[in-house]
């Protein structure tokens, strides 16, 4: 979905995924060490990304950003939230990656989430945000319980234990 959110931290700034960026995320999404946390672990194709990216515009309910230096205006990485549910008040968080190697290690991870959850809760009244990590993943297990998630829920996916989380938010806080 196209959209025109943009969102600050102290370090960060979230802007709105456009057509131009499609091939960085894609270069970045085919890396080995960012890749073997997806579900889906294929490499990707530049055909596939435009393909992707068309259905993508064309959704109403899937919010990517762009992670950009604010310092350098430089793209790092990538967040999205997706498959808003109007009655629950709900909303999946996920595809969180720092892909540019200077990037990581820098606790962008976490700088980023606290933006969109900060926006989720205060902006689009959410009650609850939900994500699910596998269970090897121990840095973005670890992030995600810094940020106030709790585990809920497992299931076995592709021979790993996948976690279910969410994060609650209450209406004034």
């Amino acid at each position: 979905m196209q959209h025109n959110i943009c969102l600050e931290g102290e370090r960060l700034r979230l802007i709105p995924l456009n057509e131009s960026q499609i091939e960085t995320i894609r270069v970045w999404r085919n890396q080995e060490d960012i890749r073997c946390w997806f579900c889906n672990q294929q490499i990707i194709s530049a055909e596939q990304q435009r393909k992707w990216y068309q259905t993508y515009i064309k959704e109403d309910d899937n919010y990517i950003f762009i992670i950009q230096e604010k310092s350098s205006e430089k793209d790092i990485g990538m967040l999205s939230l997706y498959n808003f549910s109007e009655d629950k008040k709900e909303a999946e968080f996920g595809r969180l990656l720092i892909g540019e190697a200077s990037a990581k290690g820098q606790h962008y991870g976490k700088e980023a989430l606290d933006i969109i959850c900060k926006y989720a809760d205060s902006s689009m009244k959410l009650t609850k945000l939900v994500l699910e990590v596998f269970q090897d993943n121990q840095n973005a297990y670890s992030l995600y319980k810094k940020c106030g998630f709790s585990e809920v829920a497992e299931e076995k996916r592709n021979g790993r234990i996948l976690v279910k989380m969410e994060r609650q938010f209450y209406e004034g806080s």
